[in-house]
């Protein structure tokens, strides 16, 4: 059976912007009980809603908004600066009040002519992605106004099809899901162990007067490996500072060298730590296990190689606390592109143990941080597999059945 072509508009859906102008304070910054949930274009990435950084508003606050409010089965999808971005509110979260932000905008299906999963996975095939582009405008920050969003073309099966090939394709992004809330599980036990030793002051078979103030510095070094550029036919995998989040790699790109950003110079091994000196509140960073060959970083990020691979555990709990990001934030110079300059990043003070502990804590640290990995690796192979199938299907290259 041939699908059905059709515009966004006449999919019999609702395009809901958010309002605009809204600065609300962060996570840490008080509990979030009693407040709602304030969604920005940064919740909403390549692998769909990240509640890792969020803003909350006040019920008297969300009493005065008229605009962008999410229910259960909305997709969100950005459509200022990265366009295309798309998340599913699959109703799990533990707050009855969510709204979105500008620069984004709720598509609700609300006759049942398009199943809400369907149209996620529409949204994120190639073939729209690329309609995206062409329909946005601007160069400097990029936009999809909602004129022009609702012309875009998408094909619709009959709704038994649409619904298969949702569970098909929400099958791979279950299982993906699960691997990801153990992995946020592990880093919090490791981040945990950390507090408790370092920060609580309850480590073992150390005293308070045992720890000493070293800079960053002294205990590792900074952007030692550089890839060479004899050898232009060389095959890299770049990574840049929109694919790393935090405490994760979300894509990794092949590059012939001499086809590759020239920002793809810095060079990675089994325990360094990469940071994204440019906005650091935004928590770019990530400790590197058992590196692929020649995975090569933006000149954006520092490589930080503990002096001794016992340090590791350590350093990276020291830069993953939030009275580090603050201090290195604040150091950031510039209004429209602040960063931080690696002098004054690893200039930044810690209070060190001694290699004894150091030690005891990496042994602790390290397996749970290789596991975290292992599941990384996992959830990489299962989004190949998906993403290998998901074109064909909504395609309807690839037939399936509706029952």
């Amino acid at each position: 059976m041939k699908w059905k072509e059709c515009k966004i508009g006449d999919a019999d859906v609702d395009i809901i912007d958010g309002d605009r102008g809204l600065n609300y304070p962060k996570q840490d910054e008080f509990l979030p009980q009693g407040y709602c949930l304030f969604l920005n274009a940064g919740n909403v990435t390549n692998d769909g809603l990240d509640f890792t950084e969020c803003s909350f508003i006040t019920e008297s606050k969300d009493a005065a908004l008229r605009k962008g409010r999410v229910v259960f089965g909305d997709i969100i999808l950005t459509t200022r600066g990265t366009i295309g971005n798309v998340g599913l509110h699959k109703g799990s979260l533990p707050f009855s009040v969510i709204r979105i932000n500008s620069g984004m905008v709720i598509i609700r299906s609300v006759t049942g002519k398009v199943i809400p999963e369907f149209l996620y996975y529409t949204f994120v095939s190639p073939r729209i992605k690329e309609q995206f582009t062409i329909f946005s405008s601007g160069t400097a920050q990029p936009q999809l106004p909602i004129k022009d969003l609702v012309n875009i073309k998408i094909k619709l099966p009959p709704l038994p099809i649409q619904r298969r090939i949702a569970e098909v394709l929400g099958r791979y992004d279950a299982l993906i899901e699960n691997y990801q809330q153990q992995i946020g599980l592990l880093e919090a036990l490791a981040q945990n162990i950390y507090r408790e030793w370092f920060v609580r002051g309850r480590c073992p078979d150390a005293q308070a007067g045992d720890f000493e103030l070293k800079s960053l510095s002294e205990i590792a070094q900074v952007n030692l490996e550089t890839i060479s550029e004899k050898d232009e036919n060389a095959v890299i995998n770049y990574v840049d500072i929109s694919s790393v989040g935090t405490g994760r790699i979300n894509e990794i790109t092949p590059y012939a060298l001499r086809e590759a950003p020239g920002r793809a110079r810095r060079l990675v091994q089994h325990g360094d730590i990469v940071f994204s000196t440019v906005r650091p509140e935004n928590r770019s960073y990530a400790l590197i296990l058992s590196p692929i060959s020649n995975l090569v970083f933006s000149t954006g990020f520092a490589v930080i190689t503990p002096n001794q691979p016992f340090y590791s555990s350590f350093a990276y709990c020291s830069i993953s606390t939030g009275a580090f990001i603050t201090e290195i934030a604040n150091k950031a110079k510039g209004a429209a592109y602040p960063q931080v300059g690696f002098d004054d990043l690893m200039g930044t003070k810690l209070a060190v143990p001694s290699d004894e502990v150091l030690m005891k804590f990496h042994r602790m640290a390290e397996p749970i941080f290789q596991k975290a990995e292992n599941l990384q690796s996992q959830i990489a192979r299962l989004r190949q597999m998906r993403d290998k199938l998901l074109p064909r299907l909504m395609s309807g290259q690839l037939r399936i059945a509706s029952e």
